[in-house]
Parts: structure tokens; C-alpha cells; sequence
């Protein structure tokens, strides 16, 4: 732990500035998304499968329109992503007065907003990346995006909890009216960030090809399966829990996801360095963390009690912090020519919250609402067989330039 505050320490202002950013971005997502698909439905006469197309929908075209708006790059790193930022708080606080909307108007107005607010986040995300990447020395990016790494990790741990308590205290609304209120605050941070200058292999050279690279492709496109499997957080899982609990379904998963933050934290903080030391393979890791997860949502398609309940939060915890963490380091390893790292980074966010976590919402709620254990066993180890054999293909195409 005391070694975790030193190397943050030793960052320069601007670094620190931007893991502040991160944490309370991602406690603020992650405040209103484990209970978005189980408790949207309660504030309209649309069924879980509906919300979950409409979040999907939201998150592929909002992502879309980040990529191109990264790839284009019509304003500069500080103000696109503070005007995003404020753009993101908005969508938050038309989304908690989303019951206003008429009936027959809802679910597309829900869907546009969806649509904004992921382009607004993964457009922020990008710019807080690029800045990140651009300010640090190449031969140092790896320890940053670890660091990157585990901010999420504590953010995504915190905001569950801090959401689960202000949605049994106050409901819903109040939810998305905290989201807002501290994403605000992180846009305003975001505005007056200090000057930095350009270093290592982020710098936005004219004079180099910044082009795509097999490799680093299909590295992106196993983050489409992997985040598909850690997007049953949001889906199927909670989907599940509320069921198979009744009247205590809120309780039951207050209690999930506080068993899920702990373990997170915990294998953030202690576990993984543990075993990025024990394991020099960033693959090798992030496989590890794909195979755990698969087991759990296994376990969870086959029985259910609270012993299990418990074993599920913490294995899905610990499996998901493993590949999740990897995940940016190990795309940026992959990568020959440095200055397409931009490019990149904007690739790997497309596919892991647009197509993993978006379709993974979808998959998660058509998978609970077959009401079949064989068609869940199927589909999660199919799903596990994909990313091994991208995986494999990625290993082999390692040498291949695009």
C-alpha cells in the first residue's frame, strides 16, 4: 500500500489531476449502471428486455460517434473532453427527469439520451487517455495505465455501494442527480488542467503513418468478448439475483455488490500485484481473468443461495479486475508503431464499451429471460471459446502489420 501512494506521489500534477478524474467518473457511472436494466422499468411500463435494447442501442451508436470524433480530432485534448464532460453531467440530469416523458414517446427518448451520454463518456475517456499517454515518457506509460487501471478498479468497487445506499434512501432520481453533480465537478477539473507537453510515443507526429496494426485489431476485438462476460454484471446477474430473491431483491443486491466492491478493491490493491509480479504474460493474465468469470456466471446458471451469492461477488470480482486491468497495457504492447496510440486507445474503448458492454447487456438480459440453465451453460462457455481462439489468433498475427 505504501509503495501504491509513493508511485502516485511521483507523478507530475497533471497525472494526478487525471486518476482524480477517473475514480469519480467511474464511481459515478457505476453508481447508476449494476441497477440501470433491473429498476428502469419502474419508472415506465417498458419490460427489462426493452431497457437492455435501449442501453445497447445508446452505447453502440454514442460509441460510434466517439470513435469518429477521436479519429477526426477537430479540437484539442482539454477542451473536447471538458465540453464532453459538461455534456455528460447533462444527459445525467435529463435522464433522472426521464419519467416525464410521455408513455408513447419513452422509449425513444430514453434511447437518444443513452446515445449522448455514451458519447459524451467514451469521448471524455479517449481525451483523458490521450492526455495521459501524450504527458508520460513511453518507457514509463505502462506503470500509468496500471495506475489508470486500478483507479477504475476502486472507482467501479465504490460506485455500486454509494448507488445502492442513495437508491434505498431516495430512490432512482437521486441517483443520476448525484452522478451529475460529480461529474460537474470533474469537467470543471477537467477545463483547468495544466499545461503538459508532449512526450515519448503519443506525440501527434504528421510525418509518421498512424495506421492500424493487426495485432493490436484483434487484441481489441477479444475486449468485445471479455467485456461482453463482465457486461452480466449489469445484466444478467443482477437480472437473476432480483428474481430468485422476491421482496428482497434490492437487499440481496446491496448485499452482492458490497461483497463484489470489497473483493475488488482487494484484489486491486493486493492480489494483482501479486500476480503481475508471479506472471510476466499480460495474455496470460487476462485469460486467467476470462476463465474465472466464465466459472461464475456458471455457477450462478446452475444454483443459487447466499454461500454462493457470496463466492460468486467475490470470483467474478477477482476475474474481471484481472483482465480488466490488463487490458490497456496489453493493447498498448501489441502496438509497433508508436503514434498510432491515439488511434488505438480509441479502438479498444469502441469495442469494450460498445460492442462488449452494449451487446453484453443484451445477451445477458435475452439469456435470463429464455429461463433455460442449458441455454446460459451454452452461451457463456461459447462466448469463453471465442476469446481463447482470438487470443490464439492475435499470438499469430503478432508479427503482421495493417
Amino acid at each position: 500500500m505504501y509503495t501504491l501512494f509513493r508511485e502516485i506521489r511521483s507523478l507530475p500534477s497533471i497525472n494526478k489531476r487525471l486518476l482524480l478524474n477517473t475514480l469519480c467518473v467511474s464511481s459515478a457511472t457505476f453508481m447508476v449502471n449494476p441497477y440501470l436494466i433491473a429498476y428502469l422499468p419502474t419508472i415506465a411500463d417498458i419490460s427489462p428486455g426493452q431497457a437492455a435494447v435501449s442501453a445497447s442501442i445508446g452505447v453502440a451508436a454514442g460509441s460510434v460517434m466517439a470513435l469518429v470524433m477521436s479519429m477526426i480530432s477537430v479540437l484539442g485534448d482539454k477542451r473536447l473532453g471538458s465540453t464532453c464532460g459538461f455534456g455528460l453531467a447533462g444527459c445525467y440530469l435529463l435522464l433522472a427527469y426521464a419519467s416525464r416523458i410521455p408513455d408513447s414517446l419513452f422509449l425513444a427518448g430514453i434511447t437518444l439520451l443513452f446515445v449522448a451520454q455514451r458519447f459524451f463518456l467514451n469521448t471524455f475517456t479517449i481525451c483523458t487517455r490521450n492526455i495521459q499517454a501524450s504527458s508520460t515518457e513511453e518507457h514509463e506509460q505502462r506503470n500509468i495505465f496500471r495506475l489508470i487501471s486500478l483507479t477504475l478498479s476502486l472507482g467501479m468497487s465504490l460506485g455500486p455501494q454509494v448507488g445502492a445506499y442513495i437508491l434505498s434512501k431516495s430512490g432512482f432520481q437521486a441517483v443520476f442527480l448525484a452522478s451529475t453533480l460529480i461529474i460537474l465537478l470533474c469537467s470543471v477539473n477537467f477545463r483547468f488542467l495544466p499545461a503538459y507537453e508532449t512526450k515519448g510515443s503519443a506525440q501527434d507526429d504528421q510525418n509518421h503513418v498512424q495506421s492500424l496494426e493487426a495485432p493490436a485489431i484483434i487484441g481489441c476485438a477479444t475486449a468485445i468478448v471479455s467485456y461482453t462476460l463482465y457486461a452480466q454484471v449489469f445484466s444478467y446477474i443482477p437480472l437473476s439475483i432480483k428474481e430468485r430473491a422476491g421482496h428482497d431483491g434490492l437487499a440481496t443486491l446491496q448485499d452482492f455488490y458490497l461483497v463484489y466492491s470489497l473483493a475488488r478493491i482487494g484484489c486491486a490493491v493486493w492480489v494483482h500485484p501479486i500476480i503481475t509480479r508471479a506472471i510476466s504474460s499480460l495474455a496470460i493474465i487476462s485469460l486467467m481473468g476470462v476463465s474465472i468469470c466464465t466459472l461464475s456466471l456458471l455457477m450462478l446458471s446452475n444454483s443459487y443461495g447466499p454461500l454462493l451469492l457470496i463466492m460468486l461477488a467475490a470470483s467474478f470480482a477477482f476475474g474481471e479486475s484481472l483482465f480488466s486491468s490488463m487490458a490497456i497495457p496489453w493493447i498498448t504492447s501489441l502496438i509497433k508503431n508508436p503514434h498510432s496510440t491515439r488511434r488505438h486507445i480509441g479502438l479498444f474503448t469502441f469495442c469494450s464499451t460498445a460492442l462488449g458492454i452494449g451487446s453484453g447487456q443484451f445477451v445477458g438480459a435475452w439469456v435470463f429471460q429464455q429461463k433455460s440453465t442449458q441455454t446460459a451453460v451454452i452461451t457463456w462457455i461459447s462466448t469463453f471459446c471465442l476469446y481463447l481462439y482470438l487470443l490464439i489468433l492475435t499470438k499469430r498475427k503478432s508479427n503482421f502489420l495493417l
